[in-house]
């Protein structure tokens, strides 16, 4: 699979969403740390032209509960683990990671047990996929 980059880095409130490698995106909290679900830290979507937007692409399952995961400066690689449909006319694809963050967790609890003080959403740069290029 052969990943494109359309922006190389995504800037939001409290992360910073930067595209790593052919197939992977590194989140960072911007200041501090943040926290992440353990499972599915980051999501995909895919540009659907039909409908002029944003659609949930599947992704692995998940299991048992794990603590949130910590996110500093450092940041945290995570790769592209979507499902693609077959590939359009174009053979191509747009993607882009969405990202959910916890601001002033408790440490070691699941995500939604965490007490975070704000869990917001955000997004990445878009990428373009070639699948099996």
């Amino acid at each position: 699979m052969c990943l494109f980059t359309l922006m190389s880095i995504a800037l939001a409130g409290t992360v910073v969403i930067e595209v790593e490698g052919s197939d992977a995106v590194r989140v960072r909290a911007a200041s501090g740390s943040v926290h992440l679900p353990a499972c599915r830290g980051v999501m995909w979507e895919r540009f659907v032209s039909e409908n002029e937007g944003f659609e949930a692409i599947s992704g692995p399952t998940c299991g048992r509960a794990e603590p949130a995961l910590k996110v500093g400066q450092d940041g945290h690689l995570f790769p592209f683990d979507g499902v693609l449909p077959p590939p359009p006319e174009t053979g191509l694809f747009v993607v882009r990671p969405v990202v959910v963050v916890g601001e002033k967790c408790r440490e070691n609890q699941p995500f939604w047990l965490a007490g975070c003080a704000v869990v917001r959403r955000e997004f990445g740069p878009n990428l373009v996929i070639r699948p099996g290029g």
